[in-house]
């Protein structure tokens, strides 16, 4: 029998019984196989955590404060690398606070990826970083806005899951930022928690939150189905509303559209043309999202009486709604003529005048427009209005000039007049495509 210690003999050998001979292949697997099972592993590890950690020292990195700054400035003030390369020493910290510019925080992906939002530990640690370092944030975004939020599905093909917060949370988050003035809660769906009311009330308690400063807020079309008569009134220095975004989710396939599946339309409550009433505001209202007829009547041909003293700029989209408009009702069975500068510019051609009279078809949104109705005495609509934006005018494009002149009689002050689409991150056909290689 050899004597190596990797070969081991059970049974009775005082009973002269035959025993068996087991012969290992190296000493870790003799290891593994005398080893007991620790029944107390879960305590140990708890144990551990609760220990005192050592502090880290200040040698580790032995480089200037300049060097320091620049490898954080590399890898991102805010990213989870300079995270873990601020617990090296406390040099690298104090760098990290230096260079960290937190005016403008995108919580995800620049902080925290959307898997460990979910988590609670991972939440309260954002409220406990907010109450030491938000002062200095003016602008919050929970979720980056682009075609990456409101994808569908991965690369791989698998589902994206969509983001779910609490809705109190978020109102925890924005106490801590006693300087904010920029909020963006768009490709976020919020839920209640423990029962509460927090959700149906987070428009009215945004203002107990928010405090004064608050000047922008964004906003997905879901939070307006919890609009409150007047709860913009307590936010006094709030000047500008976005709902949606240019960045839509995939469009509708065929099997969709047949099914009878449509994107629901927005319907304005009430309270919002009173918002647009609001005089000394200076509004910046922009709906990405497409709207009811009857709210889009309410905006581009209001009831007689009616004015929307308070919008500075507007955005519309008119998907789906380019027919629901026609200003040749109102004008007595015809449509209105439109002057040779304002027509060729409304309609593209704009390139084919000489650039004398480009020069005075622009000027005459604000010039001549104004001067006509100031001087004949009419009452504009849109007094202040100055920037006015269409959107997705596809199935009618001609919609976009009888917009153009319809709003050089409501607003004497116009002076930009923008068309533009909405981006889609495609159809899950298209992204079928790509994968293959051949898109």
């Amino acid at each position: 029998m050899s004597a190596s210690p990797l070969v081991t003999l059970t049974g009775s050998a005082a009973g002269r019984r035959k025993s068996c001979v087991t012969r290992f292949a190296s000493f870790d697997a003799l290891c593994r196989a005398q080893q007991k099972p620790d029944t107390h592993a879960l305590l140990r590890t708890e144990l551990q955590a609760k220990l005192p950690r050592p502090s880290p020292r200040n040698d580790v990195v032995a480089v200037g404060d300049a060097a320091i700054e620049l490898v954080l400035q590399f890898l991102g003030p805010v990213s989870r690398n300079s995270a873990a390369f601020a617990q090296t020493c406390r040099s690298v910290r104090r760098a990290l606070f230096h260079v960290m510019d937190l005016e403008v925080a995108v919580v995800i992906p620049a902080m925290v990826v959307a898997s460990a939002l979910s988590r609670e530990t991972v939440r309260r640690a954002l409220i406990t970083f907010a109450a030491t370092r938000g002062a200095q944030v003016r602008t919050l975004v929970l979720h980056e806005d682009g075609l990456n939020a409101v994808k569908r599905e991965c690369d791989d093909g698998t589902p994206v899951a969509g983001l779910t917060l609490p809705a109190p949370w978020l109102l925890q988050l924005i106490s801590q930022l006693p300087y904010l003035t920029e909020l963006d809660v768009r490709h976020v769906q919020f839920t209640e928690a423990h029962h509460s009311q927090a959700l149906h009330y987070l428009l009215s308690d945004l203002h107990l939150a928010a405090a004064g400063t608050l000047c922008t807020l964004k906003m997905d079309a879901e939070l307006m189905r919890y609009w409150a008569p007047g709860w913009w009134r307590r936010l006094v220095n709030l000047s500008s509303l976005v709902v949606g975004s240019r960045y839509c989710p995939p469009e509708p396939t065929s099997d969709t559209t047949a099914s009878g599946i449509s994107p629901s339309s927005l319907e304005l409550p009430a309270d919002y043309f009173t918002l647009m009433c609001e005089e000394g505001r200076g509004w910046k209202l922009n709906l990405w999202v497409p709207i009811q007829a009857a709210s889009l009547k309410r905006i581009l041909m209001p009831a007689s009486g009616i004015i929307y003293a308070g919008v500075a700029e507007l955005l519309v989209n008119m998907r789906c709604n380019e027919r629901t408009c026609e200003w040749s009702d109102a004008v007595g069975g015809h449509t209105l003529p439109l002057s040779s500068p304002a027509a060729a510019i409304a309609s593209g051609t704009a390139s084919e005048l000489s650039p004398e009279t480009r020069n005075s078809g622009a000027s005459c949104k604000a010039g001549t427009g104004a001067a006509t109705g100031i001087e004949s005495g009419e009452v504009c609509i849109y007094p202040a209005l100055t920037t006015m934006t269409v959107v997705d005018v596809q199935e009618r494009p001609e919609v976009a000039a009888e917009v153009y002149q319809a709003m050089l009689d409501m607003a004497p002050a116009l002076v930009h007049f923008n068309v533009c689409d909405t981006v889609s991150a495609g159809t899950a056909s298209e992204a079928t495509k790509k994968r293959r290689g051949k898109g």
